[in-house]
């Protein structure tokens, strides 16, 4: 199997996504706020065992071999100590639905594929972790979920705020990745400058701004 799904190879320096936290975070022109040190990208969920599908969803035709690979993900250190008795903030990402029938989750496999969008490849991920669709598939699961990790990591870099979005309620709340709460709030810094330069950004909804405010107070 040669999908493109399989290239993503998780590195071991923490320092290269450190450099990208400070990159992206940096942007747009705002006063300069404390960065962290370095953004967790550590998939939390890795399965070795063979598919235990029963009845594994319809194939999606392979990413041709062509298309191009995501930043590298890298792993972080221990989470922030003293965090854990603190309250959560309100989410500012996407909710990420699983869908029900066999048709919705082959669009969302070929949203994923085809048209690179995270949120698709999600859903397609959390499809067949729970059998939501009619297949369960514990091997693609997995690399799905990795695959929507690194598109939302390309994606907050080139400024797209539900990415950063995203990533904000993952570092916050430990899905998928690493929790760690000094990241979640210079992530969501990052969207309140984006959406304060341009509301009319996709992603920038009142209720986005109103939960990265509520987010960020101290």
């Amino acid at each position: 199997m040669k999908p493109w799904l399989a290239t993503i190879v998780p590195v071991t320096t923490a320092a290269v996504l450190g450099a990208w936290v400070a990159i992206t975070v940096g942007r747009p022109a705002t006063p300069p706020s404390p960065r962290p040190d370095v953004l967790s990208a550590r998939p939390a969920m890795e399965s070795g065992s063979a598919a235990s599908s029963t009845e594994p969803s319809r194939a999606v035709p392979d990413a041709p071999a062509t298309a191009p690979a995501g930043p590298e993900i890298v792993p972080l250190g221990p989470p922030e100590a003293g965090a854990g008795g603190l309250a959560s903030p309100p989410r500012v990402g996407p909710t990420i639905v699983a869908p029900t029938t066999r048709e919705a989750l082959l669009e969302d496999e070929i949203a994923c594929a085809r048209n690179r969008l995270p949120e698709a490849c999600e859903r397609a991920a959390l499809a067949l972790e729970t059998g939501s669709a009619g297949a369960h598939d514990p091997v693609r699961a997995p690399k799905l979920r990795r695959v929507a990790l690194t598109l939302y990591l390309k994606q907050c870099k080139k400024n797209r705020v539900p990415a950063c979005a995203r990533l904000a309620d993952m570092q916050e709340y430990g899905e998928v990745i690493q929790k760690n709460r000094a990241n979640a709030e210079a992530l969501r810094r990052r969207i309140g400058a984006l959406c304060g330069a341009n509301p009319a950004r996709e992603g920038c909804s009142p209720s986005v701004a109103s939960s990265v405010a509520v987010a960020n107070t101290p």
